[in-house]
């Protein structure tokens, strides 16, 4: 009697444990009849009195596919796992485990039928997989406007660097007829009005200065629309381009009284690169040398090389104005003029030191600047060394 009260204790603790257990339990016998079903299988199943049911014949297992499944694992004990059901209820979605359940002999007597709640998951991931499909389309939707944006932009761009190629060329043949006029009326006064010479020297820096300022615009349209400009790549003797240069600016240097000094040094260095450019750079360095330089000053150029690291240092230094410590980080940016330069009323947009970076780049080289306010300026171009002559 006492033996007969425990058991019936135990199992009614077992069937409190399996009814209160967050899954859905039933038990199938050999020919598919649910023998067991735990209060959670009701609830999602939404039948009161499931035991006697047979599930080959019920609504959920025929939609969701099982029968089949249920067949072969009551005749072969073959068990199985499937996904993401749709409860009977269609109010959740489930996973559902099947495995046999055998006598103590092995054999088959029937299944047991475990399903786990994973809605919360499910609709995560739909939530997830519609969010995706939106972010998708936006995605489809700003690439499409970017692709539009992009090639509006690059046809303006195209427009802007026809008109700045068409406006230099317009703007340069009248001031050549100026300058073939000046020159022609430079001729007749034959140094008679010194007065009148004056001015047309000074009209003439003032057209200089205009072609200046085409030339580097022009440069820069060209580049920024091809990056990768064509170089005419040749053997260079950097003592030759140095003079060379400095024969040029010499008319320049005469009229500010500012001398220009080559180091006297008898050892000759030669680079690769093209020559145009390169002369372009020094020009513009040497020139603002003598442009910003103190009258009655001078101007240096030296060469220093530095065998370990193959390179060739030109050294520009001057006497002159100097530039602000404020101004000197930025001097090689684009359209950037010192306070100084636009108070002594040079012309120009500021594109000459910019110009001049991008070629010693370009070489693979580079250039910097020192410099002290009122104490002049030294500026470095560094620039790969081929061999010494």
């Amino acid at each position: 009697m006492q033996k007969n009260q425990k058991t019936q204790a135990f199992n009614g603790l077992n069937r409190q444990i399996v009814d209160n257990a967050p899954i859905s339990i039933i038990v199938i016998n050999k020919n598919g009849v649910i023998t067991f079903a735990n209060k959670y299988y009701k609830n999602i199943s939404a039948t009161k009195n499931p035991v006697g049911k047979n599930i080959f014949r019920m609504p959920f297992f025929i939609r969701e596919n099982l029968s089949n499944r249920y067949k072969k694992l009551l005749a072969h004990g073959k068990a199985f796992k499937k996904d993401n059901c749709v409860s009977a209820n269609s109010l959740e979605y489930i996973n559902i485990l099947a495995v046999p359940l055998k006598n103590t002999r092995g054999d088959i007597t029937g299944a047991l039928s475990m399903a786990t709640d994973v809605t919360q998951i499910v609709s995560a991931k739909l939530e997830l997989k519609k969010v995706n499909a939106n972010l998708k389309k936006t995605v489809a939707e700003r690439t499409r406007q970017l692709l539009e944006t992009n090639e509006k932009l690059t046809k303006s761009l195209g427009l802007k660097s026809q008109f700045i190629s068409d406006a230099s060329h317009e703007i340069r043949t009248p001031l050549s007829i100026a300058k073939l006029n000046i020159e022609l009326f430079r001729n007749q006064l034959c140094g008679e009005n010194k007065q009148a010479i004056s001015a047309l020297n000074a009209i003439d820096v003032e057209i200089d200065r205009i072609a200046d300022i085409l030339s580097d615009i022009t440069f820069f349209t060209a580049i920024d629309e091809n990056p990768i400009e064509k170089m005419n790549i040749e053997k260079i003797s950097v003592k030759g381009l140095i003079s060379s240069v400095a024969s040029r600016l010499k008319i320049m240097g005469n009229k500010r009284n500012i001398k220009i000094f080559l180091e006297n040094n008898s050892a000759d260095y030669a680079i690769k690169g093209d020559k145009i450019k390169l002369e372009k750079l020094l020009l513009n360095i040497m020139g603002n040398s003598i442009k910003y330089g103190k009258k009655n000053g001078w101007v240096k150029i030296s060469l220093k090389s530095d065998a370990k690291r193959d390179i060739i240092k030109i050294i520009v230094s001057d006497n002159g104005i100097g530039i602000a410590k404020k101004d000197l980080s930025r001097v090689f940016d684009r359209f950037y003029r010192t306070h100084l330069s636009r108070r002594h009323g040079e012309g120009g947009f500021g594109l000459g030191l910019a110009v001049c970076k991008w070629i010693a780049e370009q070489h693979g080289g580079s250039i910097s600047a020192e410099s002290a306010l009122g104490k002049g300026s030294v500026f470095t171009i560094k620039l790969p060394l081929l061999l010494k002559k």
